[in-house]
């Protein structure tokens, strides 16, 4: 038990003074800690991130002719019913 205590002490040590942390606090006989993500959005490492990683060769080719990101109800105004169809399979 004397070894949970020490374990515990330091991650909390860790993560309190860590930067972009919230909250800590205990959960279930846990320390959960609420932390700031660099990418809080799919669409925000999407737009930083896609044209810097790897893809294969037609995938690059591709995204550099240019590419949107559409999240949300632009979905749903999609005019590509063939698409639409797609995405809700995948999904």
């Amino acid at each position: 038990m004397e070894d949970s205590k020490r374990i515990y002490k330091r991650f909390k040590e860790k993560y309190q003074a860590a930067e972009g942390v919230f909250e800590g606090y205990v959960e279930n006989g846990k320390y959960v800690f609420e932390i700031r993500r660099k990418y809080p959005t799919a669409k925000g490492l999407l737009e930083d991130r896609l044209m810097t990683c790897s893809l294969g060769k037609q995938m690059h080719k591709s995204v550099n002719e240019g590419f949107e990101i559409i999240e949300n109800a632009g979905i749903c105004r999609l005019e590509d019913t063939d698409f639409k169809i797609f995405l809700r399979k995948w999904m």
